[in-house]
């Protein structure tokens, strides 16, 4: 019997031992496919980069961010999908990881980038035409009006009643895209039902 329990200790010691030598050998493989995998990774950014610096560029520019330019933006830059796959310790050693960072930011909720963007861009372009929003005409236009002003998405709806200050708000859309310089005069067709408002 003890002979019995002497062979089935050493039969476990040695199973014990067949086990962590597979486990350090599967340690040793998984490693080794990680760096495989991180150098695979650094060299698709590298290959990446110019894409990742144009795209990043065209978020990062300091305007209004519209529905049409970030569903644009989405299109071109559909493959940069793949970043979200990167290994984050590849993207913080990448000289490039601010510019992945807000692309994958982007990517993750177009909507709610575009929305915290654009709100942030509305309360700069406040201050900086404070002066402009105060004097366009004769009272100083509303928040919602320069709200209305600054967004510059393909179609903007103004609804309101007489006399709550649509022409005013035109006429600061007009004049904010000119002291801009985001259009020229002659590429502007302002059209009125009232003789009234184009005296």
């Amino acid at each position: 019997a003890a002979r019995e329990r002497e062979e089935a200790e050493q039969a476990a010691r040695e199973e014990e031992a067949r086990r962590m030598a597979e486990q350090a050998r599967q340690r040793i493989v998984a490693a080794e496919e990680r760096r495989l995998e991180a150098e695979k990774q650094k060299a698709q950014i590298e290959e990446w980069e110019p894409i990742i610096r144009r795209a990043h560029h065209e978020l990062d520019i300091n305007e209004y961010f519209s529905g049409h330019q970030m569903d644009a933006w989405a299109k071109r830059h559909k493959p940069l999908d793949k970043l979200n796959n990167l290994m984050p310790e590849i993207v913080n050693a990448s000289p490039l990881s601010k510019q992945i960072s807000q692309i994958t930011k982007f990517l993750a909720n177009p909507n709610d980038w575009r929305e915290k963007k654009n709100k942030k861009f509305l309360i700069t372009e406040k201050r900086k035409f404070k002066t402009f929003f105060d004097t366009i005409e004769k009272h100083p236009l509303t928040g919602k009006q320069r709200d209305a002003i600054l967004s510059n998405d393909n179609r903007c709806l103004t609804v309101a009643g007489a006399g709550t200050g649509k022409t005013s708000t035109v006429v600061g859309k007009v004049g904010h895209l000119l002291k801009t310089q985001w259009w020229e005069p002659n590429e502007i067709l302002v059209l009125s039902f009232s003789s009234s408002t184009v005296v």
